[in-house]
């Protein structure tokens, strides 16, 4: 560990490492499926988000993401081209665009998501209810910190 015996300092360097672990892993079973980490998030975002057949403008989506719009329309575009989404011109606003997941993307993410829960349960398994939820309620403290920080 690079802070040593310090635990508070130590909370950065096990946040990151359980990431940068746990994503390598993802990425590895994502790519069998054909997309990354960045477009499954998108994916989930716009269907979370969106309103049905109306969807969520690239703005707002870059908002769900916490990324700016720039990177949003690169993730955007390779779902495009996938088939994963379409792009639906707006009917208030002619240079906004609302993104919508296609039947092809919403079944990918329904392929996608049971995989993704394969391999988070092992890892949450080793925590009773009582270590899940203070965890939980520790992990949530930290991330609105962090959240209204920027």
């Amino acid at each position: 560990m690079i802070y040593g015996d310090n635990n508070r300092r130590m909370v950065f360097e096990l946040i990151a490492g359980i990431h940068l672990k746990t994503r390598r892993r993802i990425n590895v079973m994502l790519k069998a499926h054909g997309i990354t980490y960045s477009q499954l998030g998108a994916l989930l975002a716009i269907t979370n988000v969106s309103a049905g057949e109306r969807g969520i403008s690239q703005a707002q989506l870059a908002k769900a993401l916490e990324t700016d719009t720039t990177n949003t329309m690169v993730i955007c575009d390779s779902l495009e081209k996938k088939q994963l989404i379409r792009r639906k011109p707006s009917a208030l606003d002619r240079r906004v665009n609302h993104l919508v997941v296609t039947h092809s993307g919403a079944e990918l993410t329904q392929r996608v998501l049971p995989d993704i829960e394969t391999l988070f349960r092992p890892l949450v398994g080793i925590l009773d209810d009582r270590e899940t939820d203070t965890l939980v309620a520790l992990l949530g403290k930290l991330y609105v910190y962090v959240k209204e920080s920027d």
